[in-house]
């Protein structure tokens, strides 16, 4: 349901719609799709209140919904078109989708093409800077790299296209923010 209605707001398939109900509904869908890729659906996290989980353990019907590279392109193309509060939903929704457990994708082919979808995106995202002047897409943001870096081996990310391209970019923002250590003190756990 969140999905398709990111996708009808997205390609202003409402009619009749003002731009503040668009954004509302947009809001909501993205609300629920963040709380859906939380939800603990095998209890494997006795700590509710603890944010970071190792493996997002989605159910295995979803398995089409998130092969779908379509579906993660689309929170990119939200977050980068919207601003706090949707733009931080959409990246806490990429996140946690970075963390999918490796079980739900039925080859490591389709792995390794949403794997590439989520390096273009983030490159996009370090080439562009888009929305990280705002201090919660900035702290979302190193958490997806944090959370990359934990999903993923070596051996996949250096696979995908331009990984030499992408690590550069990936040292600059560390670098950066690194150097500007008190502004980001909750965000350098990650990186």
């Amino acid at each position: 349901i969140s999905i398709m209605t990111l996708k009808n707001v997205k390609n202003n398939e409402f009619t009749g719609l003002t731009p503040d109900k668009a954004k509302k509904i947009m809001s909501e869908a993205l609300h629920l799709a963040t709380s859906c890729l939380r939800f603990d659906f095998i209890g494997t996290n006795p700590e509710e209140s603890a944010e970071e989980v190792g493996t997002v353990q989605v159910a295995s019907s979803w398995r089409p919904i998130v092969q779908d590279t379509g579906n993660v392109q689309l929170f990119f193309d939200l977050y980068g078109v919207t601003d706090p509060p949707r733009s931080n939903l959409a990246m806490q929704a990429i996140v946690q989708l970075a963390a999918v457990r490796r079980s739900l994708f039925s080859s490591e082919k389709e792995r390794q093409e949403f794997l590439q979808t989520l390096m273009t995106g983030i490159h996009t995202i370090m080439t562009s800077q888009v929305g990280l002047q705002h201090d919660e897409n900035y702290h979302a943001f190193c958490r997806l790299l944090g959370r990359l870096k934990t999903s993923y081996q070596l051996s996949e990310l250096v696979k995908t296209t331009n990984f030499r391209g992408w690590m550069e970019l990936a040292c600059e923002f560390t670098t950066k923010t690194f150097s500007n250590w008190s502004g980001y003190t909750n965000s350098i756990q990650y990186l």
